[in-house]
């Protein structure tokens, strides 16, 4: 697929293949495509919702809601302001489902993408364990007792700041 406006999209090699995207998205749509150091990976999925469709005798335009998934692939320097740009809409970056190329994966909405040194490739992406890579869940330890840390009035341990978080934290 490619988008070809802020509100149109169709098949790479089927143009009898295309569709809308919903006025909402138009000018976040826009946006990306007006940025020239982003390239957009665009998939299709159509919805399924159990209804046969009806088949004639001459082929028609069907109208079949479907959901649009894009991702992007830009340099780092547009790391952080790609994220503020979509917090601003309201949404969120999720993992990719499947991508064409094997780079380095990094996502500003996700706190395992702040150590860019340890960031997996795009293939790593749908692995299992991806979320937690390198950590063995059987060796994590037990977790307190909450409600036992909660009751007791002595203080407790301090831990040194993330550096994923950029904000310098009070006591």
């Amino acid at each position: 697929m490619v988008i070809e406006s802020d509100r149109k999209f169709r098949h790479i090699h089927d143009p009898a293949v295309s569709g809308s995207i919903l006025t909402q998205h138009a000018r976040l749509i826009q946006a990306l495509l007006d940025e020239p150091a982003l390239q957009i990976e665009v998939r299709c999925t159509i919805e399924s919702d159990g209804q046969q469709t009806r088949k004639s005798r001459r082929p028609l335009a069907r109208m079949i809601p479907c959901v649009l998934s894009i991702i992007l692939y830009g340099p780092m320097e547009l790391f952080e302001e790609i994220g503020e740009f979509f917090q601003d809409y309201d949404m969120y970056l999720q993992d990719p489902r499947a991508c064409t190329r094997e780079v380095k994966y990094y996502n500003p909405h996700r706190l395992s993408s702040a150590d860019l040194e340890s960031c997996p490739m795009t293939s790593d992406v749908g692995r299992v364990g991806f979320l937690e890579a390198g950590t063995d869940l059987l060796d994590a330890p037990a977790p307190p007792d909450l409600l036992a840390l909660l009751n007791s009035q002595g203080d407790l341990a301090e831990t040194d700041q993330s550096t994923v978080i950029k904000t310098s934290l009070e006591r």
